[in-house]
């Protein structure tokens, strides 16, 4: 029966150096043999290609019994041509290129054999082979040792060993060559392998150096006997692309013996495993092999399979769907350490695991991978694995046991997210150490898992799981970092030990944020962990002690802490608010909290047994007052209001020591006590320290300084103390003494004038608590002081200094001064001015100058004293009268004493009247007196204020008459004239005076006026008016 199988694949080209390109064509293939033409010859002879030769077999149908050779030199190309292969043996005929041949086959050819249907079986030679060793046919050998392009044809039926050993790997196409490219072809039903890369001579093919690195593109193998393509050598490296590989009762592609390369676009499914690396690398060999974009899909066990050692690194891959796990990281016991690197890829659907490591250690990176929805766990690290895998930014989710299963195992979980795992998201048992950090944890059972193991959790999100974490079995565990939020509980804790720091729990709104299960003597520490929103933050089920400190709990409806079964636990500088309760007690609990400042109506004793204590901390740092050195061993003890000693500690090295001092107890009487109390502090040889009613609502720290007992130390000479003053109650200084204790220091002071035997007591006894003196009365001048101060301690001990100071004064000096305006008018104040003030040498302190102005006048042949005062330099004009002598008298004064005067003498005297103008100008009518054109005394002034009385001292034309009561001029031109004139008036005061009265011009200007001839005289007689 005749199969036809057509293929299409994108074009593409191969370009090699030194390799014809060819074109991609559709392949026929036979499924049981091939039926050749008609014209189909026989041969039975050897075909052969000897040196310096170059055949050619093109469009031939050929049955073939016998051999053909390519020789060392030869070439050969068979293009088009069907070749069936005979024999009566298994492999007895077949093609074979030796090293220096050169086989070119293109062009459609069909390479198959004659009977494919005798059945053979072999022997299972070595125990725990799964493979099945039976065949059927006559097979046909093709061994490449020289150079081959094979290209787009088909190949059926080759043979391959059988034997079942460890070393039975020759089948199919034998590559023994690197110039080798297989390109665009169907291998189908072959015997061992499709393609077998390695050194057919060497019978173990492990020799070091040796192995080959053909290259392999769009090639399709169907089932074979054991693998698709076997790769066997410590250099063989082929390169393999855009192939698919079905069928093959054991791997796909096996790299065996410190082989590996390049695995690209390549399918593999429907083998027992898809893919197998075991390069033995435990026997002194390395290999890498880089795999992308490939499809390890629908295999009867797994995906891939990793053997002894070597590195593998998949990208862009997939394990899907598989009948085992996806990967299989590890399965031989032999020494060396497989690493795996799997990157952004799939393995989903696996009726098995996802991936696991079997045996023996693995280093593995899985990096952006999802693992889904397979048959058992995500990852399966079992307890024979001994597993460091770091799995990261992957998703892990709905697989049918657990996401990741670590037994025993080690490795890392990062910034992966893991839910609806059905069995739970993580579980790590039997001394798993697993570090799982910022991963995303939510929808399962249990999000984290462990028992009997101390994996490290931190800063993960967990939420929405049934238990957030579950810690079970012996051993210290710690969580750090962590946010629970909306599980049923957010963390169940039944380990000896564990420590929970710097972890938020919130929204655990149903049940409880925390339950710590310590029966049994066990003990757990919680730090600087956020409860928000809870039902109850936290339950303490008995145990030897449970620690909390700097938490922070918040808006629970239940209670913040809740005791029960015989729990003990402490409470240290932590915050509660907004709670139903902060605290509650049962079943003979004990809680203490510290620094809390939890009010007793937050707290709840649900029976007769429990209690509950809350203190403040009260600390001090105790230091030598003079060297602040820390005094070690000094006794602090709290004391209750009814002198019970509370609580006690001695100072460490560094001067420290603290106590908890109880503010209230509430019993299971419901009865709350309250507690003030007092602090104090003692060493021997030191001044005690003693501070009653201590605050006891808020921690309290306390800086003391103990001091020894010792006397103060005056120095000598006292200091810079006066020796001269000139105050009139001078204010006394001294340097205060050196104190050891540095204790507040007194002084008494005592002070005797000229002598301290027999002198005036001026002061007796005084107290102060300042190194300085006031004195409460003036002092005389020009005398000597004797002072005695003693100062003295809180504990009486004291020292003694004398020193003495004169009381001197300078006088300021006479000042510079003149009137500001001499002599002067009787209506005019008189005024002194300092031209150049008094100085005084006298700075202890400077000196405040005034004046002292005395003024006199000389009345009756003496001075008398008109006015004094301090700074009085304006003498009122009312004080003085005209031809006063007037003398002023300038005394300067320091506040002690005046300097030398200085005297001023002046007159108060009559001034002459003043013209206020030169002139004033006028007009007038002929033959018309006038009065009242200027106003006299407007034109004129008088300094002293006389009244003044005017005359007319010239006049020509124009005549003036002045009324000497009103002072009203008239002025009266001559008859019958016109034209200009002037007259001189003058203004008198009465008063005899030295200097001329001042007089002023007044110009006249006369107007005519057309008026009738009057007749005066007729013949020299004269005529009367109207006459």
């Amino acid at each position: 029966m005749m199969i036809r199988k057509t293929f299409l694949v994108a074009v593409s080209v191969l370009v090699l150096v030194g390799v014809p390109i060819f074109s991609l064509t559709s392949v026929e293939g036979a499924g049981d043999g091939q039926d050749l033409g008609p014209g189909a010859t026989t041969v039975t002879t050897d075909y052969e290609v000897l040196s310096g030769e170059t055949k050619e077999i093109t469009d031939e149908d050929w049955e073939l019994n016998a051999n053909i050779y390519v020789r060392n030199g030869g070439t050969l190309y068979i293009n088009n041509t069907k070749i069936k292969w005979g024999g009566t043996t298994d492999g007895e005929y077949g093609l074979y290129v030796d090293n220096g041949g050169v086989l070119y086959i293109d062009q459609n050819c069909n390479f198959t054999a004659q009977d494919t249907t005798t059945h053979q079986y072999r022997e299972k030679v070595i125990q725990g082979i799964t493979f099945s060793m039976e065949s059927w046919g006559i097979h046909w050998k093709f061994y490449v040792r020289g150079t081959a392009r094979i290209n787009n044809s088909y190949f059926g039926y080759m043979w391959g060993e059988t034997g079942g050993y460890i070393t039975d790997h020759e089948g199919g196409i034998v590559c023994a060559s690197d110039d080798i490219i297989i390109y665009n072809c169907v291998i189908q039903y072959t015997e061992c392998n499709a393609i077998a890369i390695l050194n057919p001579d060497l019978a173990d093919y492990q020799s070091q150096g040796d192995g080959f690195s053909p290259r392999i593109d769009r090639v399709t193998i169907d089932n074979t006997t054991r693998y698709g393509i076997f790769v066997g050598g410590d250099k063989s490296s082929p390169t393999i692309t855009n192939s698919t590989i079905r069928g093959a009762p054991v791997q796909g592609i096996s790299y065996f013996v410190g082989a590996d390369g390049y695995l690209n676009d390549t399918t593999i499914s429907g083998c027992e495993d898809g893919l197998e690396l075991d390069p033995v690398t435990g026997s002194g060999y390395s290999a890498t092999l880089l795999v992308n974009r490939c499809h390890f899909d629908g295999n009867n066990n797994s995906g891939f399979t990793a053997g002894r050692g070597g590195t593998v690194k998949f990208r862009n891959s997939t394990f899907n769907n598989n009948k085992g796990p996806g990967v299989i990281m590890q399965v031989s016991t032999s020494s060396g350490i497989q690493s795996i690197e799997i990157y952004d890829s799939e393995v989903k659907n696996n009726a098995k695991e996802g991936l696991t490591a079997l045996v023996n250690t693995v280093s593995a990176i899985i990096q952006n991978v999802e693992i889904a929805e397979n048959g058992g766990n995500g990852i399966w690290l079992p307890a024979t694995s001994n597993s460091a895998p770091y799995i990261v930014d992957s998703s892990i989710h709905d697989n049918g046991r657990y996401g990741i299963y670590s037994n025993g195992s080690a490795g890392y979980v990062q910034g992966t997210e893991l839910y609806r795992n059905d069995l739970g998201n993580i579980f790590a048992v039997n001394g798993s150490t697993i570090s799982i950090s910022s991963s995303d944890i939510h929808h399962a059972d249990y999000g984290i898992k462990v028992l009997d193991a101390a994996p490290s959790i931190s800063d993960n999100d967990l939420r929405l799981n049934g238990v957030g974490v579950n810690l079970d079995g012996s051993g210290a565990l710690s969580l750090g970092g962590n946010t629970f939020f909306s599980n049923e509980i957010g963390l169940f804790s039944r380990v000896d030990d564990v420590a929970v720091q710097q972890n938020n729990f919130d929204s655990h709104s149903s049940n409880t944020a925390m339950i710590l299960d310590l029966r049994g003597d066990k003990t757990a520490n919680v730090r600087f962990c956020n409860f928000t929103n809870n039902k109850d933050a936290v339950k303490i089920y008995g145990g030897e002690v449970a620690r909390f400190q700097n938490i922070s709990v918040t808006g629970s409806s239940g209670s913040a802490l809740f005791g029960r079964y015989g729990a003990n636990f402490t409470v240290r500088t932590s915050e509660f608010s907004g709670n139903t309760m902060d605290f509650i007690l049962n079943d003979a609990s004990t809680g203490k909290a510290f620094s809390c400042g939890t009010p007793s109506s937050k707290v709840t004793i649900q029976d007769r047994d429990s209690e509950f204590w809350h203190y403040w901390r009260v600390s001090v740092e105790v230091m030598n007052n003079v060297t602040l050195a820390p005094v070690t061993d000094a006794n602090m003890v709290i004391y209750s209001d009814e002198g019970e000693a509370l609580a006690s500690e001695e100072t460490f090295f560094d001067g420290t020591a603290a106590v908890d001092s109880p503010q209230y107890m509430i019993d299971g009487s419901g009865m709350t006590s309250y507690m003030p109390v007092n602090l104090t502090v003692a060493k021997e040889n030191y001044i005690p320290f003693w501070e009653p009613d201590l605050p006891n609502t808020e921690d309290h720290h306390e800086v003391v300084y103990l001091a020894e007992n010792r006397a103060p130390s005056l120095p000598f000479p006292p200091g810079n103390q006066p020796t001269i003053t000139h105050q009139n109650r001078p204010l006394l200084t001294w340097l205060p003494p050196y104190d050891w204790n540095q204790d507040k220091i007194g002084y008494k002071v005592n002070v005797w004038q000229d002598d301290m035997s027999t002198g005036q007591h001026v002061v007796v006894d005084a107290i102060v608590h300042n190194p300085q003196y006031m004195f409460s009365k003036n002092l005389r001048y020009n005398h000597e002081f004797w002072v005695e101060v003693v100062a003295f301690d809180p504990w009486g001990l004291s020292d003694t200094t004398v020193f003495s100071f004169r009381t001197v004064n300078t006088p300021p000096t006479s000042p510079v001064a003149s009137f500001v305006e001499a002599p002067v008018p009787s209506l005019v104040d008189l005024e002194v001015r300092i031209d150049n003030a008094s100085t005084d040498s006298d700075t202890n302190p400077v000196d405040n100058i005034t004046y002292l102005v005395e003024w006199y006048a000389f009345r009756e042949d003496t001075w008398i004293i008109i006015m004094s005062g301090s700074n009085q330099f304006i003498l009122d004009h009312n004080l003085t009268f005209e031809g006063d002598k007037i003398r002023a008298v300038i005394k300067p004064f320091d506040g002690i004493e005046y300097g030398v005067p200085v005297t001023l003498e002046t007159q108060v005297v009559n001034f002459v009247p003043q013209a206020l103008v030169d002139y004033v100008e006028i007009e007038l009518n002929e033959d018309e007196p006038a009065t009242g054109l200027i106003n006299l005394s407007a034109l004129f002034t008088d300094r002293d204020g006389d009244d003044l009385s005017f005359n007319v001292k010239i006049q020509r034309n124009v005549g003036a008459e002045i009324d000497k009561v009103t002072n009203a001029i008239t002025f009266i031109p001559d008859p019958n004239w016109m034209g200009k004139d002037y007259l001189i008036i003058e203004a008198l005061d009465s008063k005899p005076h030295a200097e001329d009265n001042p007089t002023i011009q007044v110009n006249i200007t006369v107007k005519g006026v057309n008026d009738a001839p009057v007749i005066t005289e007729v013949n020299d007689k004269v005529v009367e008016k109207g006459s």
